[in-house]
């Protein structure tokens, strides 16, 4: 939403009510669970449909897997970025067998499947470890 919100203020300076008031729903928006992704005027839908995979994907990470914040602050030797890389890696071609030596969990946990889903996966482990550096404290720029 860019512009005057209902109550005259800019998007910048509008507080939450404020914009839950003034939200409107379009033909972008992706809801799941729960988890909602709003799309802007002029985004693309294939933009706001591949942030709802990546956090669809995050979630179930936490949720089905258990890889919870406090899991993944156990990994700060850089695991879930090399993890990351591996699925990307993966998705561009470069074959599994390939990552023997960078994948840094056990062999059982390497799943890749087609490349779309290894970027989300890859985006979403890229998240976790964004998340994590941040509360860490050392991750804002």
């Amino acid at each position: 939403m860019n512009g005057e919100h209902t109550c005259g203020t800019p998007d910048a300076m509008c507080d939450t009510d404020c914009m839950e008031k003034a939200y409107r729903p379009t033909e972008t928006d992706l809801e799941d669970n729960g988890l909602r992704v709003r799309g802007s005027p002029g985004m693309p839908l294939e933009t706001v449909m591949a942030t709802f995979d990546i956090l669809k994907e995050r979630r179930r990470q936490i949720e089905q897997e258990g890889w919870t914040p406090a899991h993944d602050d156990d990994h700060d030797s850089g695991q879930l970025a090399d993890a990351a890389a591996c699925y990307a890696l993966n998705a561009s071609g470069y074959g599994e067998k390939r990552f023997e030596h960078f994948w840094p969990f056990a062999s059982r946990w390497w799943k890749p499947k087609e490349p779309r889903r290894d970027l989300v996966r890859a985006a979403a482990l890229i998240i976790a470890e964004i998340e994590r550096l941040d509360r860490k404290g050392s991750g804002h720029e």
